[in-house]
């Protein structure tokens, strides 16, 4: 793998040569074409198993995602050829890595991402090394090639628990800092207007604010949030979820709601915008279970939430939209040791209900924050893998389902020096485009991370 980094020496990475958290594949074989007898009809075309075209006489599909069996020998039914799977293939995109950071002295951590009108918006943490916990703000503008055009600190809103979102020419980035979630705005050329303190318009939810998530719905932004509370909407003591409606210049519009009120519990939450209403999914509950809750565009509650999954030790659900269903995936230890996770998937409806199989994407555990995008044709989904059991370099994996939520394949797709790089992952002018951080050369004597970025062809 190449790994060009801005102002400096090209690097290259040897690519993992085994597979630790799920298996490198290309969506398998189909099911067997199934026993042909003397004259019979053609099995279904276009409904292969995971591909592979059924010969006469029901020979076993091949790979590939190619069409059903082609017809009997004489005097029977021909095989179906893998009927029931997935006509998409596996296409895991090839990312060519750049260094966005590169400050002597200095680190840079904690990146989201959005795509612009004309290119990618990144916001990160960066700060000294000797005082780890004083970080300024920066947002950096990337051209569609991962060009950096222009960065711009923000000095006066907290650099934590950041979400970005845009609309067509604004970034806008909310964050946690000294005086609860602010929200700063900045055009396409890297100007930025003052920051707007959104907890100061309402003491619902303003209490040991944590994770956040943005969106732009075309004429308002949406919020969703995790805290505690004052304003008695929940009990204080509990961690909720709460959601909120601004305009386009961060005033708040109604009333914020507590969008999880039954367990008082909640955290981390991924919000959507599906064209009639708002839909966030958290970990909620004691059992840490993946949660669903569906907003209408007046900011009110559409019946309860549902649960997406009750097993295991859920947490760091990333929720998307496809134009008919959600897609949501989360981490997961139900079949690992606490803290070791595997990589799952769930379809839901529009009623929040899921939707056929639980899929799990990985095995043998060591895998953290998903972040799931939808392409108009398949699911993608990258997350991070380190195993402190094993020699393997750290990773970055990748995987895709179909609309159906069929599983395509995963595989390795970028290496990384970091256990826990953090990786965000957008789709935007027809490919994947990451960010994420970590070391860039521990063996070269670097020792703080740096944000990176990574465009596919």
């Amino acid at each position: 793998m190449m790994r060009s980094s801005l102002g400096m020496a090209i690097l290259v990475v040897v690519p993992l040569a085994c597979v630790a958290c799920g298996s490198d594949d290309d969506g398998g074989s189909n099911s067997n074409g199934g026993g042909a007898g003397s004259g019979g009809t053609a099995g279904a075309s276009g409904q292969a198993g995971s591909g592979g075209t059924a010969g006469t006489g029901g020979g076993t599909g091949g790979t590939g995602g190619e069409t059903g069996g082609t017809g009997g020998g004489t005097g029977g039914v021909a095989g179906e050829g893998g009927t029931g799977g997935s006509s998409q293939t596996f296409e895991p995109p090839t990312f060519t890595e750049q260094q966005i950071t590169d400050t002597a002295g200095e680190n840079a951590r904690w990146v989201v991402m959005t795509d612009t009108a004309d290119g990618y918006a990144l916001a990160f943490a960066h700060g000294a090394d000797a005082t780890p916990g004083s970080y300024d703000l920066v947002v950096a503008k990337l051209d569609t090639t991962g060009q950096l055009a222009w960065s711009t600190p923000i000095t006066d809103l907290g650099a934590t628990r950041c979400t970005i979102a845009s609309k067509s020419d604004t970034i806008a980035v909310v964050c946690t800092g000294a005086n609860g979630l602010g929200m700063v705005q900045l055009d396409l050329q890297g100007n930025a207007d003052p920051v707007v303190e959104l907890s100061a318009q309402s003491p619902a939810g303003d209490l040991n604010m944590t994770d956040s998530s943005l969106v732009w719905s075309g004429t308002e932004w949406g919020l969703s949030w995790s805290a505690q509370d004052s304003s008695g909407l929940v009990d204080p003591n509990g961690t909720s979820i709460f959601f909120a409606r601004f305009d386009e210049g961060g005033t708040l519009q109604g009333s914020p709601i507590a969008v999880e009120t039954s367990s008082n519990s909640g955290s981390q939450p991924s919000l959507v915008w599906t064209g009639t209403e708002y839909a966030v999914s958290y970990t909620g509950s004691q059992s840490f279970d993946v949660k669903l809750a569906r907003i209408d565009a007046t900011g009110q509650l559409v019946g309860s939430p549902m649960n997406i999954n009750s097993d295991g030790y859920a947490g760091q659900s990333t929720l998307v939209w496809n134009g008919t269903h959600f897609g949501v995936a989360w981490g997961d230890d139900r079949d690992n040791a606490v803290g070791s996770s595997d990589i799952f998937f769930r379809l839901v409806d529009t009623e929040g209900l899921p939707v056929g199989d639980l899929v799990k994407l990985t095995t043998n555990g060591g895998c953290w924050n998903p972040s799931l995008v939808w392409t108009g044709e398949v699911f993608g989904v990258l997350w991070s893998w380190f195993d402190n059991n094993s020699t393997d370099q750290p990773a970055m994996y990748f995987g895709s389902l179909d609309a159906q939520g069929t599983l395509l394949g995963t595989q390795s797709v970028i290496d990384t020096w970091e256990s826990s790089p953090i990786p965000t992952l957008v789709y935007a002018n027809d490919t994947y485009a990451a960010a994420w951080h970590q070391i860039p050369d521990p063996f070269g004597g670097d020792t703080q991370p740096q944000v990176f970025f990574a465009v596919s062809p």
